[in-house]
């Protein structure tokens, strides 16, 4: 569920946080149109619990969802199965990340 894996964010920032880590929160990302269903709406749903914390905690979100999934769903040249991110993709992304460090 949403809460659950939101615990265990938190659970996961925590141990990084009594490291002295700094820690980023990405944005989980949508989906394909053939996988969709109704798990879209709990990316979206999750994603609302991750930056409101991140906003409250002044951690970074990034959120790569406005690139990847325009229209709240992973656009098919990023993809091969709508699920898994590919090689065009993980490029996007490290280029994308490569700004917050």
């Amino acid at each position: 569920s949403v809460d659950e894996i939101f615990a265990n964010y938190l659970k996961i920032i925590k141990v990084f946080q009594e490291k002295n880590i700094k820690v980023y929160i990405q944005s989980t990302l949508y989906i394909g149109e053939r996988r969709a269903g109704n798990f879209n709406t709990e990316v979206e749903a999750l994603n609302k619990k991750l930056e409101i914390y991140a906003s409250e905690n002044k951690i970074t979100f990034i959120n790569l969802n406005p690139i990847f999934a325009p229209n709240k769903v992973l656009k098919k040249e990023f993809t091969f199965d709508d699920l898994h991110l590919n090689g065009t993709a993980y490029k996007l992304w490290t280029q994308e990340i490569k700004n917050y460090f």
